[in-house]
């Protein structure tokens, strides 16, 4: 508080000093608080809104020339750094068809592409692979839109001439007579039926086999390295004498009489000894009967006592189930069947297995309509 003029002490007088109340002095606001606070608001505005949105889909435009024109470089140019040649390769429209001969491995092809294409930014749309016809189809494109196709294929003029003979040896029957067997032997086609003599249902396998035509053949226990092999009265062991090797021999063709040759079951052992399978050849020679050696070990000595005693043989191209996977299977399938070169000749030997049947199932009828003409075993020995 303060007096007011003129009521002091000495201004006329005593009187009551008035007091008269001084003013506050104004506050003011600091005006980077004020920047501050909206700055802080505005952020909490976008951290809200940057929560609920979420981007899009792509943007699906037209692809430009030049990109389509860099992919199609791409795709030829993997092609013919895999070995193809300009002429297997023709172009139409959105589409590069490309024919190769037997032997080229497409799946080789397939990756080469595939990789050239995603290295220039493209997305692959569709890719299948086929063995039975081999082609590959490749559809790739970018921004989600399409730009072309690659489909490649085994040439069908390279198949014009000969076909490939093939004889399926199928081993082990005996065991068992269930549905998939019965399915085997249904197909029509001819097959080689490799039987073991002296098992429960060899008699009756050797019977359907023979009512649905086909060949039938002697599947006959012999002596492994290791491990052992059924010993029913018929396996050939190399401590038998010659005449009692000749003898179970008999005995397995008077089981089954119409047995028109024989191939061993296992055998490494017995197959690698000269004595043990001149012993075999005399008796199958006796017979008229040929002989397949499944070649279970690199030391076999069959073909070349075979040839020293007169008996027809032939050696076995492989095994197509060595795994019990359908995908190995068909594989193995395809390569020692499908890409056999035309006019020559293949004898493959697999087991009854259900995976086994079912790729049979499949594919024969398939290697049929290329071209392959399936045969029996006693056609392509010699």
């Amino acid at each position: 508080m303060t007096l007011e003029p003129g009521q002091g002490p000495g201004a006329g007088g005593p009187r009551h000093p008035r007091l008269v109340p001084q003013r506050a002095p104004r506050r003011t606001v600091d005006r980077r608080y004020v920047a501050v606070a909206a700055l802080a608001a505005l952020a909490v505005l976008l951290f809200i809104l940057n929560l609920s949105w979420r981007p899009g889909p792509p943007t699906e435009g037209p692809v430009e020339p030049g990109d389509q024109a860099k992919l199609w470089n791409a795709a030829a140019g993997a092609l013919l750094k895999s070995g193809v040649k300009p002429e297997w390769m023709r172009r139409q429209g959105d589409e590069l068809r490309v024919e190769v001969p037997p032997g080229v491995a497409l799946q080789v092809l397939n990756f080469a592409v595939q990789a050239a294409l995603r290295e220039e930014g493209a997305e692959i749309l569709v890719a299948k692979e086929e063995l039975v016809p081999a082609k590959v189809e490749l559809i790739f494109g970018l921004n989600n839109q399409p730009v072309g196709r690659v489909n490649i294929v085994e040439s069908s003029s390279a198949r014009a001439g000969k076909p490939v003979r093939v004889a399926i040896v199928v081993d082990d029957f005996g065991y068992r007579l269930d549905d998939d067997i019965k399915q085997l032997l249904a197909l029509q086609v001819p097959l080689t039926i490799a039987v073991i003599p002296g098992l429960k249902k060899s008699g009756q396998a050797a019977t359907m086999a023979l009512i649905s035509h086909k060949e039938l053949i002697i599947h006959m226990p012999m002596e492994p390295v290791s491990g052992r092999v059924e010993d029913n009265g018929f396996a050939i062991y190399t401590t038998l004498p010659d005449d009692e090797i000749q003898a179970r021999v008999e005995k397995a063709f008077d089981l089954l009489p119409a047995a028109k040759g024989m191939n061993n079951h296992e055998g490494s052992k017995a197959t690698a000894d000269d004595g043990t399978m001149r012993a075999v050849m005399r008796a199958l020679k006796r017979h008229g009967a040929f002989f397949i050696d499944s070649r279970t070990t690199k030391q076999s000595r069959a073909y070349a006592i075979a040839k020293e005693v007169g008996v027809p043989c032939r050696l076995s191209d492989g095994f197509l189930d060595a795994r019990d996977d359908e995908k190995w299977v068909r594989n193995k399938m395809w390569e020692l069947i499908g890409r056999a070169p035309a006019g020559s000749k293949r004898l493959v030997i697999c087991h009854p297995r259900k995976t086994t049947i079912k790729v049979l199932l499949d594919m024969i009828p398939k290697l049929a309509e290329q071209g392959v003409k399936f045969v029996y075993a006693s056609e392509i020995v010699r």
